[in-house]
């Protein structure tokens, strides 16, 4: 049983400007007591964009009971955020970067000690915030690809089917599509031909299972997922080698979302070329999430918080981010 202090944190309002100057809005957490503390950084997952998302809030509550601060902020077009949602990865990536430089001059942070986390989607964000950036100490990503969006999306495409069902035909199906779309993008088709595509593959049962666009009302960048709104082909890896610091990387067992093994060795061929201090856990019983779920077949994969998990982010920030 880990020892957690009695006092509650210390909860500060911080607003601050994104890369493009956008109002974004926060709340950084400090332990109770006088001095400076490291601090975690929040990076967002496609789903669960402002301080209320359940991995979130653990942050808040249990990063400082370890003697580290966290800093969650809503994503740009969400909750007291201003701007409109669904920025490129590479607009995002300039926000964390805003986030850091500002929260590292706050009162009772220590400014050598601000590290990222990040999760799902910011596995790929958080690394590109820290990649060549001398205010980022620390790394840790959970459920992070290392596989390129359009192959995450591929492998996790599948595994849906496959649990509501589907015959592998159908399942070679959706996979065609999507390298269908992916070829359109590459060679700038026309939305047209994208539209006709999704169109003809509604109608089929798993089309919901794909999370493609409603070919009726999507945008013409939308219906062909065009790479100014999402990098769809991102390659992860030049980024990884960038880094230098500390890595902590947490997967669950069971992950729906993310092929785990071709992601680890992707991120450990990465590091090892700057000698970089790298961490692998995994997680029983657990998904995407770092959570227990009550029910496996709930993709948000409600329920508590995995002990493991706690304890993983315990031992590594005491022996990185606390020491000295």
């Amino acid at each position: 049983m880990m020892n957690r202090s009695l006092d509650p944190p210390v909860a500060c309002q911080i607003e601050f400007a994104g890369c493009d100057g956008t109002r974004l809005a926060g709340t950084l957490t400090l332990p109770q007591g006088t001095g400076q503390f490291p601090v975690v950084v929040a990076v967002h997952a496609a789903s669960g964009g402002t301080r209320d998302a359940p991995l979130h809030r653990h942050l808040a509550s249990f990063l400082p009971s370890l003697g580290v601060a966290a800093f969650i902020y809503d994503r740009r077009g969400e909750g007291a955020s201003d701007g409109r949602p669904g920025a490129p990865l590479t607009v995002l990536t300039g926000d964390v970067r805003a986030a850091v430089s500002v929260i590292a001059r706050q009162p009772g942070v220590r400014a050598s000690r601000v590290g990222l986390w990040g999760h799902s989607q910011g596995g790929w964000i958080a690394p590109m915030a820290a990649a060549g950036n001398d205010m980022v100490a620390f790394l840790i990503v959970v459920a992070g690809s290392g596989v390129t969006p359009h192959e995450q999306m591929i492998f996790a495409t599948a595994n849906l089917m496959h649990e509501a069902g589907h015959r592998e035909e159908e399942v070679a199906q959706a996979t065609h599509l999507r390298n269908r779309l992916r070829e359109l993008r590459r060679n700038r088709g026309s939305p047209a031909q994208a539209r006709l595509l999704l169109q003809e593959a509604r109608t089929q049962p798993w089309y919901g299972l794909t999370y493609l666009p409603d070919p009726d009302s999507a945008a013409d960048e939308d219906v062909l997922e065009d790479e100014a709104s999402f990098e769809w082909d991102l390659d992860i890896s030049p980024t990884l080698s960038q880094l230098r610091i500390p890595v902590l990387l947490i997967y669950g067992d069971t992950d729906r979302w993310v092929p785990i093994e071709p992601s680890i060795e992707v991120w450990c061929t990465a590091l090892d070329r700057g000698h970089v201090r790298l961490n692998v856990s995994r997680l029983p019983g657990c998904g995407h999430f770092p959570t227990l779920a009550a029910d496996p077949a709930d993709l948000d994969e409600a329920g508590p918080i995995s002990p493991a998990y706690e304890q993983f982010l315990t031992d590594w920030l005491r022996a990185v981010a606390l020491p000295g």
